[in-house]
């Protein structure tokens, strides 16, 4: 569970009665766990101060919603809320309280503040959005002096802007006294990126504090002057060095990590403070600079944002709270600190108590108020103790923060140091899991990118040449040869399904349009009911002949045929008025395969030598492929056209089964339309099959059996009816036999001829236009094998990506382990 601190605190040497917290040494801090809620969120982080004196618990981040809003906190005795409320004592038990948590509370949250600043100094802030705490203030707000009463140590100061690049700031407990001062690389001087992140140690360990703000100073003119070897900076020898102007700022980090055994577990950045102009020898782009720097932190999700105001000026000047409290994104992450209330104006401290009941410049986590040291007391050495002794005896005396009891437990720098541990330890539990598995995700998606451009081991350039060529023609030959995937048209043998079926159904529309009736026997309405019975597509192209047209047609083209009979010429010219049409869906169905053939190959040529674009291998490559594919075209093209022009000879077929069937079948369908187009003439179309029904029964009653085929098959009354009706269906059952033909095999020879052909052609094709056998191919091999710069330099990135993520998980995975250990 997260920890959940829970303060008790007294001057008196007593103890809190045992209740639900136990019993706990009056003068120290007792951290509990913090219960996790039933979406499995870990609830807010418990923040309490008891005092024995009034034997009540008060929530420090209840304050923050409730007691900021002018609520009291919950009293669990019997005295009442004027009699507590205005007990100076207590607020003095507050500047007293110290932290002396248990051992298993204290591993955690130091462990969890080792594993932040573990994870910052891999570099995976790049990937990863990390909790961390980010300290913004205008400049000359006393932003210095704050970290130094939060770190207990001195800082370097200077006339104009102190801070002139980040500076991470590591706390922790340890028995004794230590400090470290890094180097974090990890932008050029344009503030860049750099593809790796370095981590240099710039000296050796102080042991002493009064050691630091020196050592500090020299970090600064280190990253501020990156021309120089850092080992200059360490006897300060660069003070004498000339050389390039030093930078106004730099968005490369001071890492500071300080530890001791009064220490707080804390991790936060202290970023250069918001300017509004710059010294007369200054660039006027450094006030951009400093607030895109601010904006780059602050906007991260898991930024938490101290920000610091003074209470010398009014706040609607200040520009870092321009920059944060107009955006509710950031003031639900804001943590506001007021400083230098020793210089509020008399009567106006008003409007300074309102924003603890967040009347005005809201903030998710309220408000807290510290007192620093004036440059007087700096300047005369005051020490940490001292200040915050100076600090304790400020607002006891000062009204009218010691006679406002809501803002108590918001005042003192103590008090906002053991919130901001808190809060962050709190952040830092909750989103640790997430953490996890975008590592991991991360990780997994590296090392797949990396696998896709591995870094070739190229001994023998003409066999890995060759080695390519082979691949690309079982790849094609794969390809070709079809992949059964389920609802994947896009493959290639599937993609060409879709043109056939839309070739065959062109062709199919070219089917002759007989009418078994005379032309204007109907009206236009009554005609399209009976074409509709006659299943013929209305959007067809293929001619329109009515009885009578077909019947005028075998007159004209009768020579010496005896009577009834019809020459052969009048069926080749029903057919031919169809087959004609065949040409413009052939030419299409064959160059929408030869475009999709194309494209696939393309694609697979690309896949094959992507790496190897810079010398244009992948072209040359392309170059032979595309000429064998426009070679076996032309050759396919002109076997489709025999086929084509086959169709104009005079027609026939040996599958005489199929088509006699299909002749009858058609007959049957002509003469039935006729048969009741000529009754319905005069007929209902209910008389019709009435009378039908008779007749039929009639003959019966003779003694002889007989169907309604039969029936329709005897002679019309009109002679010229029956050869007419004859060419219809053996005109249209012909069609339907040769047009199923010929697309069957237009399929077949571009797959004979075009497809499979390339599959068989392309492997010695490019072993032959290569020049692989040549005296030159060894050279012009490792010429074409040279990797694009882009190749190069996208590998080189990836596996800064990688090494800064396995960092990152060998630091999870080692605090997992201390965990569980």
């Amino acid at each position: 569970m997260a920890p959940q601190a829970v303060l008790y605190s007294d001057s008196t040497p007593n103890h809190v009665s045992e209740g639900d917290f136990g019993t706990v040494d009056v003068t120290t801090y007792s951290v509990e766990a913090s219960p996790i809620d039933e979406e499995g969120e870990m609830a807010p982080d418990v923040l309490s101060v008891a005092s024995p004196r009034s034997q009540q618990i008060y929530s420090l981040r209840e304050s923050s919603a409730d007691s900021v809003s002018g609520q009291s906190a919950s009293i669990s005795d019997s005295a009442t809320t004027s009699e507590i409320d205005h007990d100076p004592a207590r607020l003095s038990d507050l500047f007293d309280a110290t932290i002396d948590e248990s051992i298993e509370h204290a591993e955690t949250r130091s462990s969890l503040m080792n594993l932040i600043g573990s994870l910052h100094s891999t570099g995976i802030q790049r990937e990863v959005d990390l909790p961390k705490i980010v300290v913004i203030g205008s400049q000359s707000v006393g932003k210095s002096s704050l970290i130094e009463s939060i770190s207990q140590i001195k800082l370097p100061r200077d006339s104009g802007t102190c801070t002139r690049c980040p500076m991470e700031c590591r706390l922790g407990r340890a028995l004794q006294w230590s400090c470290d001062i890094h180097l974090r690389l990890a932008f050029d001087t344009d503030g860049v990126p750099l593809k790796e992140v370095n981590e240099v140690t710039f000296g050796s360990t102080l042991f002493d504090p009064a050691d630091v703000e020196k050592q500090l100073r020299r970090a600064q003119r280190a990253i501020l002057r990156p021309d120089i070897d850092l080992q200059n900076f360490l006897n300060d020898d660069d003070l004498t060095i000339a050389g390039k102007k030093p930078l106004s700022f730099s968005h490369n980090c001071v890492c500071l990590r300080v530890t001791g055994p009064k220490i707080p577990d804390l991790f936060f950045y202290d970023l250069p403070g918001i300017i509004a102009n710059v010294r007369e020898d200054g660039d006027p782009n450094d006030v951009t600079l400093v607030e895109d720097l601010a904006k780059r932190y602050i906007r991260q999700p898991n930024c938490l944002i101290l920000l610091a105001i003074s209470c010398d000026t009014d706040y609607e000047n200040q520009g870092a709270g321009k920059l944060v409290l107009h955006d509710s994104n950031l003031t639900d992450r804001t943590i506001g600190v007021l400083t230098k209330p020793d210089r509020i104006e008399t009567g106006t401290a008003g409007k300074w108590i309102t924003l603890f009941r967040k009347e005005h410049l809201r903030s998710h986590h309220g408000w807290f108020c510290v007192k620093l040291s004036n440059p007087q007391e700096l300047r005369g050495g005051i020490s940490w103790e001292e200040a915050r002794d100076l600090e304790k005896n400020f607002f006891l005396s000062t009204d009218p923060w010691n006679c406002t009891p809501y803002v108590w437990d918001r005042l003192g720098s103590k008090s906002l140091t053991n919130y901001l541990s808190i809060t962050l330890t709190s952040l830092m539990y909750e989103k640790l899991p997430q953490i996890r598995w975008q590592v991991t995700s991360l990780l997994e998606r590296v090392n797949a990118d990396l696998d896709s451009i591995p870094e070739p081991d190229i001994k023998d350039p003409v066999h890995h040449v060759m080695r390519l060529a082979l691949k690309f023609s079982v790849d094609a030959k794969a390809e070709i040869d079809g992949k059964p995937e389920e609802n994947d048209e896009q493959r290639l043998i599937q993609s060409f399904h879709k043109v056939y079926n839309r070739f065959l159904d062109k062709v199919h529309k070219t089917a002759p349009r007989f009418r078994p009736w005379n032309r204007g026997e109907m009206e236009s309405e009554a005609e399209a009911s009976y074409i509709a019975r006659l299943e013929e597509d209305t959007k067809g192209t293929g001619r329109i002949l009515y009885l009578d047209e077909t019947s005028e047609l075998i007159a004209r083209a009768r020579t010496r045929e005896l009577p009834g009979h019809y020459p052969f010429e009048v069926i080749n010219r029903l057919i031919l008025s169809s087959t004609e049409q065949w040409g413009k869906p052939l030419e299409e169905c064959f160059d929408s395969i030869n475009a999709r053939f194309k494209a696939t190959m393309k694609c697979l040529v690309q896949q094959t030598f992507k790496h190897f674009t810079h010398a244009r291998l992948d072209q040359k490559v392309l170059t032979i492929v595309c000429d064998l594919i426009l070679q076996l075209y032309r050759e396919t093209k002109r076997s489709l056209n025999d086929v084509l022009s086959a169709e104009d000879l005079p027609h026939s077929t040996l599958n005489e089964h199929d088509w006699e069937s299909c002749k009858i079948t058609m007959m049957q369908k002509y003469r039935e339309h006729r048969v009741f187009r000529m009754a319905h003439s005069t007929l209902s179309k209910k008389e019709t099959e009435r009378n039908l029904s008779i007749a039929i029964e009639a003959i019966r009653n003779m003694g002889l059996q007989v169907t309604e085929a039969q029936i329709f098959g005897l002679p019309f009354s009109d002679p010229r009816a029956a050869p007419a009706l004859d060419i219809m269906a053996e005109v249209r059952a012909y069609f339907e036999i040769a047009h199923k033909r010929f697309v069957d095999e237009v399929s077949m020879h571009i797959d004979k001829n075009f497809v499979r052909k390339f599959s068989e052609t392309i492997q010695d094709r490019l072993l032959a236009r290569l020049g692989l056998t040549e005296p030159e191919a060894v050279q012009k091999c490792a010429d074409w094998l040279v990797e694009s710069p882009d190749v190069v330099l996208r590998r080189q990135r990836l596996v800064a990506r990688k090494k800064i993520l396995e960092s990152a998980q060998e630091e999870l995975m080692r605090h997992e382990m201390t965990r569980g250990s």
